[in-house]
């Protein structure tokens, strides 16, 4: 096992999660955390720091936009943004995105008059972070969902750039 060490950057109320930090109003809690495994994401810190990933809305690894599917490396800087500082960053999808095209088939076609259309998301996006751009996250029940042919296995599975999604009833 490698040990390495990333650079964190919590903002605003997300400050309280880590009790030993203490900063300045206004300042991000900044800190280095070592991290076990050479192939760690995003997700994994979270865990490991006990923080709650549906409370982050933002997330930057060397100032640029991406998912809690991100592989960190040595030394990577990274910074989250809580919920209530969302407003801030409306426009930063446009920032390091990737591109997935989707299919919609079947009900759920007729329901949302489109079948076929192409979109961005920030890299090391989840399945579960694209289903609650669609506004799809309730329906997750009822949907088939396949990437790239192949049946999906977790709503925590990562899209990569140009993957081709199928979703319907």
């Amino acid at each position: 096992m490698i040990n390495l060490s990333v650079k964190l950057y919590l903002y605003g109320n997300l400050k309280k999660e880590i009790d030993s930090q203490k900063s300045h109003p206004g300042l991000p809690a900044k800190f280095e955390h070592k991290v076990k495994e050479n192939e760690t994401s995003v997700k994994d810190i979270l865990k490991e720091l006990k923080i709650d990933p549906n409370k982050i809305s933002h997330i930057f690894v060397n100032g640029k936009y991406c998912g809690l599917g991100k592989r960190v490396k040595k030394s990577d800087r990274i910074g989250l943004f809580p919920r209530n500082m969302a407003l801030n960053f409306v426009e930063i999808e446009k920032n390091n995105p990737i591109y997935v095209k989707i299919k919609i088939l079947g009900e759920l076609a007729n329901h949302r008059n489109i079948s076929e259309f192409r979109t961005r998301i920030p890299e090391g996006s989840t399945l579960n972070y694209l289903l609650q751009k669609l506004n799809l996250k309730k329906e997750y029940e009822n949907l088939e969902i396949s990437i790239n042919g192949e049946q999906i296995k977790s709503l925590e599975q990562i899209i990569y750039n140009e993957d081709s999604l199928t979703i319907s009833f």
